[in-house]
């Protein structure tokens, strides 16, 4: 038993070690596209060499695009037959007249690059209606970052010229 514990807490320590020394690449990776900002560099999808990538500096400006809507769901038949079995048929009649559930969806979202050269490069975030959820604000919050940093970036270049 304990030489069981000194080999779990070796084993504890090699990993700490080697984590702790580990350097953590900070990149974002979505819908095929990468940030990276160690490198201060991002690539399109299927364009992930060096020479096809681009550098933040090169980057004029970034805009975000976002399209959303609120939706009512209402399920009056399962509303009315659990109120019915419930409660009754007055509470039925009155669960199958209520307001519904509001659910909130984003049907579009995504980075409108503008190079310095004067093209633009579309990024993708959520190309179709999605409910939004815990998933949905994690890519929201990723795609925030990329746009802070390559907007922060563009006004600092930007300043700097004038």
């Amino acid at each position: 038993m304990l030489t069981f514990i000194i080999i779990v807490a070796i084993i504890g320590f090699a990993i700490y070690f080697f984590m702790k020394n580990k350097k953590v690449k900070n990149k974002v990776k979505m819908n095929g596209w990468l940030f990276d900002f160690d490198n201060q560099c991002f690539f399109e999808p299927y364009k992930m060499t060096q020479k096809q990538g681009h550098l933040f500096s090169e980057v004029a400006d970034v805009q975000v695009v976002e399209q959303k809507h609120g939706e009512t769901k209402k399920h009056t038949i399962t509303r009315g037959l659990v109120d019915n079995a419930i409660a009754g048929p007055l509470r039925a009649i009155i669960g199958v007249a209520g307001k519904g559930k509001q659910v909130n969806m984003i049907d579009y979202c995504g980075l409108n690059i503008m190079l310095k050269d004067g093209s633009f490069k579309t990024f993708d975030v959520i190309k179709s209606p999605t409910k939004i959820n815990t998933s949905t604000q994690v890519l929201l919050k990723e795609m925030n970052r990329v746009y802070m940093t390559l907007s922060a970036i563009a006004n600092n270049k930007l300043e700097n010229n004038d």
